[in-house]
C-alpha cells in the first residue's frame, strides 16, 4: 500500500520545516560565536600590576558544649517486629481494557 499524496504532503512540510528549525538555531549559535571572538580581550601587561586586594582572616573558636540527652528520664520506646506474614494489598477495582 503507498499512502496518498493528502498524507505525505504534510509530512513533508514538517520534515522540511523541523530541518529548517534546527538550521536556524545552529546558524544562530555559530553566528553568537563568532561575534563572541570577534572582540579583543583585555590582556593586562607586566607594566600594569594590580594591587591585590587584602585578605581579612578571622579566627573561629568554637565552643564545646557538655552531652547531655533529653530523654534520659524516658524509657525507650517498644519498636514493633514485624509482620512475617505477606498480607495482600487492596488497589480497589479498576476497569480492564
Amino acid at each position: 500500500m503507498t499512502p496518498s499524496n493528502a498524507r505525505r504532503v504534510p509530512s513533508i512540510l514538517a520534515g522540511v520545516l523541523a530541518m529548517a528549525a534546527s538550521l536556524t538555531a545552529m546558524a544562530t549559535v555559530i553566528w553568537s560565536d563568532l561575534a563572541e571572538a570577534s572582540e579583543p580581550v583585555q590582556v593586562l601587561l607586566a607594566d600594569e600590576v594590580v594591587a591585590p586586594k587584602p585578605v581579612k582572616l578571622a579566627k573561629i573558636e568554637h565552643k564545646q558544649v557538655e552531652e547531655v540527652t533529653p530523654f534520659e528520664d524516658e524509657p525507650m520506646p517498644v519498636v514493633k517486629k514485624p509482620m512475617k506474614k505477606k498480607r495482600r494489598l487492596d488497589f480497589g477495582s479498576f476497569e480492564g481494557y
